[in-house]
């Protein structure tokens, strides 16, 4: 009987212990590491994907293609941009490109059922505009993409 209640009393304790699913990533950037986003433009003849990377020093990878082009242009996000993350929670993120003169973009990451959307905001010479973004998510294998010179 002894061996019984040691077992049942140890397995509450393993299972109790264990993580659960939500416990395994902290921030935005943990959360979706690694996943591929795509936004078709209806307005024009442009995609752009994202691959997400948990790296606070190039948080995001971009590739553009117009239509007709059979290459995507690459953008260097840590190279291209002096930026500063100012949250990056399990939930959101939001990074804050400083673009001197006072003038700056904002753009804000969350996932909204199971798209990616971007509230891109931008402050320049006093006057603001904002645009909402949704990207779906993709299979695209971006390390494959043929790159334009």
């Amino acid at each position: 009987m002894k061996k019984i209640i040691y077992i049942l009393v140890l397995s509450l304790f393993i299972f109790n212990c264990s993580k659960s699913d939500d416990d395994t990533c902290n921030t935005f950037l943990e959360c979706n590491d690694g996943s591929t986003w795509i936004l078709n433009y209806d307005f024009s003849s442009v995609s752009v994907l994202y691959r997400i990377n948990n790296n606070i020093k190039n948080p995001f990878e971009q590739w553009i293609i117009f239509d007709g082009e059979d290459c995507y242009y690459q953008g260097d996000f840590e190279a291209d941009f002096d930026f500063t993350i100012t949250e990056n929670t399990k939930d959101k993120l939001v990074i804050k490109i400083d673009l001197g003169g006072g003038d700056s973009e904002t753009a804000s990451f969350s996932i909204v059922n199971g798209e990616l959307k971007e509230i891109y905001s931008q402050y320049i010479s006093g006057e603001s505009y904002e645009e909402i973004l949704i990207f779906q998510e993709t299979t695209i294998d971006v390390d494959n993409l043929t790159i334009c010179p």
